[in-house]
């Protein structure tokens, strides 16, 4: 009944520092930890570290992450992993969600709820700076045309 943790961050520049700490702030004993640096658009099974986590899981161990977002790309991908976790008997915990079974009906809704609230905020950036970027490449293609 080993306890994991898992992190992920998209460039380099970014550390996955902050989220081990807000795990072990949480008051969960990491015994390892997997981290990875790599593009939010790579599903959670083409991620290296994460890879190499699933390999190491057994039934009652628990895999802890702070954010949805770590578990995948979108919410087939972290519906996938959820499934794959829970039928290797593992828990799940997302502490942005709570204590909350993600294998369950209600942490199935949890999961589309977050995805489609993430993806009404990206049509939303996309309506509002939308217009900003096409003046700006006018412009742009304005002033270097001179």
């Amino acid at each position: 009944m080993a306890v994991f943790g898992y992190g992920h961050v998209s460039t380099a520049e970014q550390t996955t520092d902050n989220q081990r700490l807000e795990i072990e702030r949480a008051g969960y004993a990491v015994e390892y930890w997997y981290a990875d640096t790599v593009s939010g658009k790579a599903h959670a099974a083409q991620r290296k570290q994460f890879g190499i986590l699933l390999g190491k899981l057994r039934v009652c161990d628990t895999v802890v992450v702070s954010k949805l977002d770590r578990l995948g790309r979108d919410a087939p991908d972290v519906l996938s992993t959820t499934k794959s976790l829970a039928t290797l008997g593992v828990e799940v915990v997302v502490l942005q969600l709570g204590k909350l079974d993600l294998a369950s009906t209600p942490g199935k809704l949890a999961l589309l709820h977050g995805y489609l609230t993430n993806q009404v905020e990206c049509g939303l950036l996309t309506i509002r700076t939308g217009p900003c970027l096409t003046n700006t490449t006018q412009n742009a293609a304005t002033t270097f045309r001179r």
